[in-house]
């Protein structure tokens, strides 16, 4: 659901997301591996890439969005038959870093709002940054001080389960 959000659709796209994808793969995939479903940087490209189209969470971005998820299904099926694979070893290994870091920093950008709890409207990264600054003196502590909690125990899980594995 937080996938979708991030996406500017309503949170039961992210449950659609979820299964829809699941269930084909299941009968379809050859990868017990492989990870099927939304993530972040998809997330990221379909807000950016049908954002300039359409006002997020009306009818037309909803429906951009899906006929944009079944235009990349159609070319990733192609991709498939054709068997084009191979193609993704051009892309280099700097390009690759650089996307996914960009995305990382874009994707934790765009939640400070959730966690100071403030009503921001911007979609550019400057945007949201300035109005998440000029806002400040609105932050709603209760959401602050849980998602603060939150990501410390985050923080600890991984600690402890790191010390764990070492002994």
């Amino acid at each position: 659901m937080a996938y979708s959000m991030l996406a500017g659709l309503p949170p039961i796209h992210g449950l659609y997301a979820v299964t829809i994808p699941l269930i084909i793969y299941a009968l379809m995939g050859t990868s017990r591996q492989l990870a099927v479903g939304p993530v972040a940087m998809v997330s990221l490209l379909i807000s950016s890439g049908i954002g300039t189209l359409a006002t997020q969470g009306s009818e037309q971005y909803i429906g951009l969005a899906i006929l944009l998820a079944f235009m990349v299904g159609i070319f990733q099926l192609s991709m498939g038959i054709f068997r084009l694979g191979f193609l993704v070893n051009f892309l280099s290994h700097p390009v690759i870093a650089g996307f996914t870091s960009a995305a990382a920093i874009i994707d934790g950008h765009s939640q400070f709002k959730h966690l100071l709890g403030i009503k921001v409207n911007g979609e550019k990264f400057l945007e949201i940054g300035h109005q998440i600054v000029t806002q400040l003196g609105q932050i709603h502590v209760l959401s602050l001080v849980i998602g603060l909690v939150a990501i410390f125990l985050l923080l600890m899980v991984k600690k402890i389960h790191k010390l764990m594995l070492a002994h």
